[in-house]
């Protein structure tokens, strides 16, 4: 919701503008006590490698469904400017999409021994380490 409400200043910058900015939007810091959107009050010390990992996915995210839009709008005008009708919707961006977190370093995913792991999740409104089986192949 932040990046599609504040894409028009998102649009012209580098990935790693990119998210410096979203995440000053979001996140409190020392030099930034006032971020315009709150999001440190719903994730409580959501980890840096996970928060700019979600960061940079949301982005990808948006930056393709705008990206869908400009393609419908050419492929519209097009349409209409040779007197045909054009029935095609215009794409949406779906309210939920579903992603699997990558567990970046030490901060995040811990191997105990060949195939247990400790990962860093939250559950029950803070961040927890829990022990995990994987098949070795896995990884």
């Amino acid at each position: 919701d932040v990046i599609s409400k504040e894409w028009k200043n998102l649009e012209n910058l580098s990935s790693k503008e990119r998210v410096n900015f979203v995440e000053k939007m979001t996140h409190e810091t020392k030099q930034n006590p006032y971020p315009k959107y709150d999001f440190d009050f719903q994730f409580y010390k959501f980890p840096s490698y996970l928060r700019r990992a979600t960061i940079s996915e949301a982005i990808g995210n948006v930056s393709s469904h705008f990206s869908r839009i400009k393609n419908w709008e050419k492929k519209r005008e097009a349409k209409l400017s040779k007197g045909k009708k054009f029935y095609e919707k215009p794409p949406n961006l779906p309210e939920e999409i579903s992603s699997f977190p990558v567990f970046y370093r030490k901060e995040m995913f811990q191997k105990v021994s060949d195939g247990v792991a400790k990962i860093k999740i939250f559950y029950k409104k803070e961040w927890r380490w829990i022990e995990i089986n994987y098949k070795t192949d896995s990884l």
